[in-house]
């Protein structure tokens, strides 16, 4: 059996059911998986909670434990400078934080932004839309003991990684 701290993404088995993909890493050795659910399995924006339910009771009958659950990305935006469609990706993501509770996954993954928002919006519009979005996901996921990680700060040169870090610490109060 692999040590519980290596985790598998279904990323791997996007084209095939969630419950083939759970059997299919579970059958290689691995006792914790990620859950991708952007256009594929369990996103939030196509699939019920109930779907979420019965992903949980298959994965604790094969013994697999829901590590974390990347949410969706494509069509997300919390950086958006047009308040209904960053409310919009917003109202995801806290979906998104939902299945994490009935899932028991206790880390939600996700993406702050979209070239979209890279090529419609200033520095300091991206930087006061991403901070007010992830206080709102930051104080949600806190109330259900769930961390918040965030992967690929789409950047392409426009706010610089130092300012990744400087949301970061901005969102924390430090």
């Amino acid at each position: 059996m692999m040590n519980s701290r290596n985790v598998l993404s279904t990323v791997i088995y996007k084209n095939s059911s969630l419950k083939e993909a759970l059997k299919r890493i579970r059958t290689l050795g691995f006792e914790s998986v990620e859950l991708l659910a952007d256009k594929t399995h369990l996103d939030p924006s196509v699939s019920s909670i109930d779907d979420a339910r019965n992903i949980r009771n298959f994965s604790e009958e094969l013994g697999l434990n829901l590590f974390s659950f990347h949410a969706p990305y494509s069509n997300v935006d919390l950086a958006n400078k047009d308040r209904l469609e960053r409310e919009r990706s917003l109202g995801l993501i806290l979906k998104a934080l939902n299945y994490c509770v009935v899932l028991n996954c206790r880390l939600l993954v996700l993406h702050l932004n979209s070239s979209q928002s890279l090529r419609e919006s200033s520095r300091e519009e991206i930087m006061i839309n991403s901070i007010e979005s992830l206080k709102e996901v930051a104080s949600t996921a806190e109330k259900y003991e769930i961390k918040v990680a965030l992967e690929t700060l789409m950047d392409h040169g426009k706010t610089g990684l130092a300012r990744g870090f400087l949301i970061l610490n901005m969102l924390l109060g430090r």
